[in-house]
């Protein structure tokens, strides 16, 4: 995922569809490791659902991207606010790194194949959805992206050995659905999106931008799990940078003077900045802490929280018709976190 939204343990390094003393022994890792950075935790405890606090945190943060966002490409090239936003969130989550989650810590190969994998995937994603808004009509491409955790509870039961319980799966499905009643521009084309699915080629794109961001939190989570000692701040740190990195020449090849751009709306991406380099702390502690599934998940309640920002912010007329998706969302997270 990304906290530009980017793309964000306790575990013993269970390698890509390698078994584990946890998924051996059923006990989630987050219960046993030591020597790491998120402190051991019984999951029947508050503070044993500590990763819900974090996942919504992070969603919270990041649903005022779309605010900003809107009002940054009313005049800025769509490459300089993807890049701009990333790059301004590193000094900060570099700053939290130093300060606050240092020593860095040691890493190994499976490190960089996380973050780069991340990076490459989460670049791909975004332009397949940028160019799926630009070929078909937002009403009908913006209900596709939403199946994503689907994506991601199917590949994680496979390479991490994350199996999910029959109410928390009941509640990932709610929130997807809620997710795509919320997309919709109106009910009575319901069903719209799905029907045209065959004959677009904007719908193929947005499923496999969806399809992408679903197996992102993987390769985040694998590099989360080889960090020595785990930390999950130095594997978003690592994951944002290699994106800025890859994004950088995508700017530089289609934005016409990309810095003048970015010096003109200053303010907007150091807000984008300030989100960037928090949301992905409480992201990436979400997926050390959870099952990638049902954070992915709770993600999604970004979109609940930005539909009450537009309604405050940007004099959202369409509140009515949109609150039953939404509260379909909220029902779906009650029932991921009880």
């Amino acid at each position: 995922m990304s906290f530009v939204l980017g793309d964000f343990y306790v575990s013993a390094p269970n390698r890509w569809g390698g078994s584990s003393t946890a998924a051996q022994t059923g006990r989630h890792p987050a219960l046993w490791r030591a020597n790491t950075f998120i402190p051991v935790m019984n999951s029947g405890t508050i503070i044993g659902q500590m990763w819900i606090i974090f996942a919504l945190s992070a969603a919270l943060l990041a649903s005022f991207n779309p605010v900003i966002n809107k009002r940054l490409l009313s005049d800025t090239d769509v490459t300089v606010v993807a890049w701009a936003g990333q790059a301004f969130g590193l000094p900060l989550l570099a700053l939290n790194l130093i300060l606050f989650f240092g020593p860095v810590p040691r890493v190994d190969g499976w490190f960089f194949i996380g973050i780069l994998g991340s990076a490459i995937l989460n670049t791909l994603a975004h332009l397949a959805a940028t160019q799926a808004l630009k070929d078909g009509d937002a009403s009908i491409v913006a209900p596709l992206f939403v199946f994503s955790p689907a994506v991601t509870l199917l590949v994680s039961s496979f390479t991490l050995r994350e199996i999910p319980q029959p109410l928390p799966l009941m509640g990932v499905g709610l929130m997807m659905i809620g997710a795509y009643l919320l997309a919709l521009s109106s009910w009575h084309e319901a069903f719209e999106p799905l029907r045209a699915f065959v004959h677009q080629r904007a719908l193929w794109l947005a499923i496999v931008a969806s399809v992408l961001w679903g197996i992102t939190p993987v390769f985040e989570k694998t590099a989360i799990q080889h960090t020595f000692p785990e930390n999950p701040t130095a594997a978003a740190f690592g994951a944002l940078l290699a994106l800025t990195l890859i994004l950088f020449p995508i700017m530089l090849s289609r934005a016409r003077h990309p810095f003048v751009q970015v010096r003109t709306r200053l303010r907007g991406f150091v807000a984008l900045g300030v989100i960037g380099g928090i949301a992905p702390l409480f992201g990436y502690a979400a997926f050390s802490l959870g099952l990638i599934g049902y954070v992915s998940a709770l993600f999604k309640m970004s979109s609940v929280f930005a539909l009450l920002w537009a309604f405050l912010f940007l004099g959202e007329k369409d509140m009515p018709r949109r609150l039953p998706g939404a509260l379909v969302m909220v029902i779906g997270a009650i029932l991921i976190a009880v």
